[in-house]
């Protein structure tokens, strides 16, 4: 049996080793720029339309990561039960910043 610590590690790791993940969308600096800054410089209409399009959203990704972080919170929850907590405070996370991203792009 592992000590907690690298439980922690194991879950982490694969729990949050993604290509997008949760930091990569709360740091999307690229379409706060096109927002704050060059949108309100837009010569036209359609222009400023164009720049308040939102982050690409891809239901299928979010769902994957999803079923990823519960399949491996299931799996290790026999070594480390407060797994399921981790697993409920990333899921909760996940859910606040697609809500974000969600009304953002509107």
């Amino acid at each position: 049996m592992c000590d907690w610590i690298q439980c922690i590690q194991i879950c982490a790791s694969g729990l949050c080793a993604n290509e997008n993940s949760l930091g990569q969308r709360l740091s999307d600096w690229l379409t706060n720029l096109k927002k704050h800054v060059l949108a309100p410089r837009a010569r036209t209409q359609d222009q400023m339309n164009n720049w308040f399009q939102g982050t690409y959203y891809n239901l299928g990704e979010r769902y994957t990561d999803l079923t990823k972080i519960l399949f491996v919170v299931f799996v290790y929850s026999a070594l480390f039960p407060a797994a399921f907590f981790f697993g409920a405070a990333i899921l909760l996370a996940q859910y606040y910043v697609s809500v974000f991203l969600r009304f953002s792009s509107i």
